[in-house]
């Protein structure tokens, strides 16, 4: 492409002849013309466009194209550049890796630059091959309620809640969908029920409670064990155990018992 260059340019301009000053009419030559032409022909076909006669859109067309297009040979960087007053803040590039074959090279990657326009670092990149993508940084994602049981992300949030604990010689472990609840009762008791309140209650049912006797002097005599009473049975709240001792068992007391629950995760 050139500026006009023929008489009555005007420092490659166009200018309207003057009679009274001699400024002559500017001379338009072949060579200047099938520049221009040449060159709006050249970007309408480098669009992908076949030229047609009397259709007026076609330049329009083609920078609408190239607008969302990039394009440029394999193994070079294509990007689209974001800028504030000609300094760098987002880069989104189609990478200069080789295509050596099997969707290899062109991962897209994400750039980003500081005030300063410098680079930062490369917070997303999308490999072609198999499209996975890469996070630079930890991403954020809302969470999801504790009963998404969807392919959704699964952020910190989603799993703590999901492994929500009270340790200690009493308390409850949450396990997805179910929850795990323990204790002790310690102090001399014969036959008889006990009542357990769990630490925290489960969302509707306990699936089952057990208890281990306590023999607090290892004395092999304590013919003495815990049962699970179904009248009532366990609720979502508590249960209840029945301490057994067998008939002419010499001593009649345990120290107490430690139990153990499963229901639902409250």
């Amino acid at each position: 492409m050139h500026r006009i260059d023929t008489p009555g340019n005007v420092g490659g301009l166009f200018v309207p002849p003057n009679p009274m000053t001699g400024q002559q009419p500017v001379l338009v030559d072949s060579p200047w013309l099938n520049d221009v032409q040449e060159n709006l022909c050249n970007l309408i076909t480098g669009a992908g466009i076949a030229l047609v006669k009397g259709n007026y859109n076609q330049l329009l067309a083609a920078v609408e194209y190239f607008v969302g297009h990039i394009s440029g040979a394999a193994g070079t960087e294509r990007q689209f550049a974001f800028e504030t007053a000609g300094l760098l803040r987002w880069i989104i590039a189609a990478g200069a890796a080789a295509e050596a074959g099997g969707n290899a090279g062109s991962d897209l990657n994400f750039t980003r630059y500081n005030d300063a326009g410098v680079y930062i670092d490369t917070p997303l990149q999308i490999i072609r091959s198999n499209g996975i993508a890469h996070f630079g940084q930890s991403p954020v994602a809302p969470t999801p309620a504790t009963s998404d049981n969807s392919t959704k992300l699964a952020t910190t949030a989603f799993v703590a809640a999901q492994l929500a604990s009270s340790l200690g010689a009493a308390g409850w472990q949450k396990i997805g969908p179910l929850a795990l609840q323990w204790g002790s009762v310690v102090a001399s008791m014969s036959e008889g029920t006990q009542d357990v309140t769990f630490p925290e209650a489960f969302n509707s049912t306990c699936y089952g409670a057990f208890a281990i006797a306590l023999n607090s002097d290892n004395n092999s005599t304590r013919d003495i064990w815990m049962q699970t009473s179904r009248s009532p049975a366990a609720t979502a709240s508590g249960a209840r155990f029945m301490v057994q001792m067998a008939y002419g068992s010499p001593l009649s007391t345990i120290g107490g018992f430690n139990w153990f629950a499963i229901g639902d995760s409250p």
